[in-house]
């Protein structure tokens, strides 16, 4: 189709316009990221003058690129802690809508690689700014449902904003893009009807001025044409009206509404009209602003594609590093930016003592070559002797001795060590925050070495947080648009387990919400007034781990808490089974009541055990019973006679003192009466252990 009417190629015009001036308002934080992905990433850091200086006096000039290192450390600590995309319910949503939306969410970032655009534009903005983007596609070649996918661009001074945006994701614009170039047959295939295919060969641009963005567009070469991606917004005047019932309303749906109501309120069941029944009416209505954002595709002179992108939130999204607003004008800044200077001055140091020990003399000994006659080439290179070395003592002639080792100058040590804790501190990570040995001694030292490096890039972290947040917002606009029939979607939860479900099932189509026979369906994913917002919060991984430590001090500080926390401890484990296990020791330990309450259901009935069963167990333990107090009963027998036996004797030896008694036997006898005495009661003891036996054998 071709798009060459007047309203259309004033949009070009508008258009076109508007990548200009961003691009020549942006310029010099283009020019900037450029140049640090040279200096840090490239390891491009000698001047082509100082460099060419060295060459001339024999210097090496090398490279210690100790800055790339630190973004390399961040960039980790980003793919350690990635951030997961959280809904959280403004409106009055059910748990399970909740969960299903934010499933859903997790579904599409999981499939479309989110977390590796995420690092990759947080790697960018390390280097000044990134950008993030969605984009949509048919689920495969042969369905006609569309889903969205999250991408990184992946060189960021490709794309371009509205340049009196003042969010920092720069959401609030009224136009964002990115451009590419292809070559002249990938652009032929997809637009074979375009103009600018009537202009020869020669390369194609967006503009003729060669200096737009500091001349980002210069290089295009032949057989090459730029094509840009713009979403635009289209501003336009929306009478709404507010309702009887303090509802607000387009004001074209008003009537359709209000007679709706009536339909469904003004007659009862029988079709008798209702008394006191008060119909809406219209109280108030007012003009409000209103767009909608269409997506275009344009060449230098003509729009090859336009439609309309079905959400009111712009699918590209800017991640600032850490910028400034100086005279009026964004500054970017990279996080290595400051330390640069102190990169240079590094190499410089390290290619002077690389000189030094290249340019020192080599001798290793030194003597009179008369000493060493006939084994000179043994001489001349002595580290390849295994054993001695032998020289013959002349007399007036220098016996061979040991040059002293070449010994780089302390200064530049001194010089080296000093730029290299500067480089340290300009950056704000420390030796500790490596996790390399620093001078701190206290363990709370460490923590605040530590501490204080995440400070420094704290403010690098936040803004990725916020630009993902704000790919979470854009992702769940489209919703309603995307998922908006009855379909089988796939889903991944917290644990990262898929399962595939059917979503908007059994929805009324055709029926508006609110009117007569208007069914929501099962999993409804497409109501227009489901509001969430999202929360980017830290990764479900570092989750888990900070779910082990607190879980492992409850069961510490709390045991008998143990059974109940042991399935949770162990389904917070990065181990293969850690579900299965999970769920076994939750099977086993947690008691049915405590099930009941978590899993929100009635407690299951205990199954209620055989009457013929019944009756054999309890015959069964009642000759148990009679057999333990039948051996009971020998037992204390054997203990009465033991008894009987020891008072005969205890009478017998008391007879005999008392027939040959004296004092000097009193005490003796004294401690017999007391044996007697206990021995009377042991086997009054056993007397009642036989009347307790008795008693239970009648039971029985």
């Amino acid at each position: 189709m071709k798009y060459d009417s007047k309203e259309d190629r004033e949009i070009l015009k508008e258009i076109k316009n508007d990548i200009a001036v961003w691009f020549d308002y942006f310029s010099d934080n283009i020019t900037r990221y450029r140049e640090e992905v040279e200096f840090v990433v490239k390891g491009k850091q000698w001047e082509p003058t100082v460099a060419a200086e060295y060459k001339n006096l024999g210097k090496p000039c090398l490279t210690i690129n100790k800055l790339y290192s630190y973004i390399q450390q961040i960039a980790g600590e980003n793919r350690a802690n990635t951030a997961d995309l959280k809904v959280r319910s403004i409106a009055n949503v059910s748990d399970e809508t909740l969960e299903l939306h934010e499933n859903l969410l997790r579904s599409i970032a999981y499939d479309s690689n989110a977390t590796i655009a995420y690092q990759s534009a947080s790697e960018c903005a390390l280097l000044g700014y990134g950008v993030l983007g969605i984009s949509i596609d048919y689920e495969n070649a042969r369905s006609f449902n569309q889903k969205p996918a999250v991408e990184a661009i992946k060189d960021p001074t490709t794309a371009f904003f509205d340049a009196t945006a003042e969010d920092v994701t720069k959401s609030d614009g009224d136009v964002c893009g990115k451009w590419t170039i292809l070559n002249r047959d990938e652009f032929e295939a997809k637009w074979p009807k375009a103009e600018i295919l009537n202009n020869g060969k020669t390369g194609v641009s967006l503009f003729d001025r060669v200096d737009i963005g500091g001349g980002i567009f210069k290089d295009i070469k032949k057989d090459q044409v730029v094509v840009a991606d713009v979403w635009k917004k289209k501003w336009k005047k929306k009478k709404i009206v507010q309702l009887s019932n303090k509802e607000v309303v387009d004001a074209n749906e008003a009537d359709e509404i209000i007679a709706a109501y009536y339909v469904q309120y003004a007659t009862d069941q029988y079709g008798n009209y209702v008394d006191n029944f008060r119909p809406l009416e219209i109280i108030d209505e007012r003009y409000a602003d209103d767009y909608t954002i269409n997506h275009y595709k344009i060449c230098k002179s003509e729009i090859l594609e336009k439609t309309e992108w079905p959400s009111k939130i712009m699918p590209l999204v800017f991640m600032d590093g850490n910028s400034f607003i100086i005279d009026g004008k964004q500054t970017t800044k990279a996080f290595t930016q400051f330390a640069r200077s102190s990169q240079e001055y590094y190499n410089f140091l390290k290619s002077e003592i690389c000189h030094y020990i290249k340019s020192g003399r080599k001798e290793q000994w030194i003597g009179d070559p008369e000493c060493v006659a006939g084994n000179t080439e043994v001489w001349a290179n002595p580290d390849r002797v295994q054993g001695i070395l032998t020289a013959k003592t002349i007399p007036g002639k220098q016996y061979p001795t040991k040059v002293q080792s070449l010994e780089v100058p302390s200064s530049l040590i001194n010089q080296q060590m000093y730029i290299d804790t500067e480089i340290h501190t300009i950056l704000g990570i420390f030796q500790s925050t490596r996790g390399d040995v620093g001078n701190e001694i206290s363990g709370v030292a460490v923590a605040n070495k530590i501490r204080q490096g995440q400070s420094s890039s704290y403010i690098y972290r936040n803004n990725c947080n916020r630009a993902i947040q704000q790919i979470g917002k854009a992702l769940l606009s489209l919703f309603p648009s995307l998922y908006d029939t009855e379909r089988t979607v796939f889903v991944t939860d917290g644990d990262k387990q898929t399962k595939s479900i059917i979503i908007n099932e059994g929805k009324s189509y055709g029926i508006k919400a609110g009117e007569p026979g208007f069914e929501e369906g099962k999993n409804s994913i497409s109501a227009e007034e489901f509001d969430v917002e999202i929360e980017a919060g830290s990764s479900y991984a570092l989750q888990k781990q900070e779910n082990i430590v607190s879980m492992k001090d409850a069961m510490q500080v709390y045991p008998d808490a143990r059974p109940y926390l042991i399935s949770d401890y162990i389904k917070n484990l990065d181990l293969p089974n850690a579900l299965q296990l999970s769920k076994t020791l939750y099977d086993a330990l947690v008691p049915e009541e405590i099930k009941a309450k978590i899993e929100k259901r009635p407690p299951k009935q205990q199954r209620q055990p055989n009457p013929m069963m019944m009756a054999q167990m309890q015959n069964l333990q009642a000759d148990t019973q009679k057999k333990q107090s039948e051996a009971i009963k020998n037992q204390s027998q054997a203990m009465k006679n033991q008894a009987d036996t020891q008072i005969e004797g205890i009478a017998t030896i008391d007879s005999l003192m008392n027939s040959h008694m004296d004092r000097t036997h009193e005490n003796a006898r004294l401690d017999m009466q007391n044996r007697k005495i206990d021995a009377e009661m042991y086997k009054a003891q056993t007397e009642l252990i036989d009347k307790m036996i008795t008693t239970t054998e009648k039971g029985v």
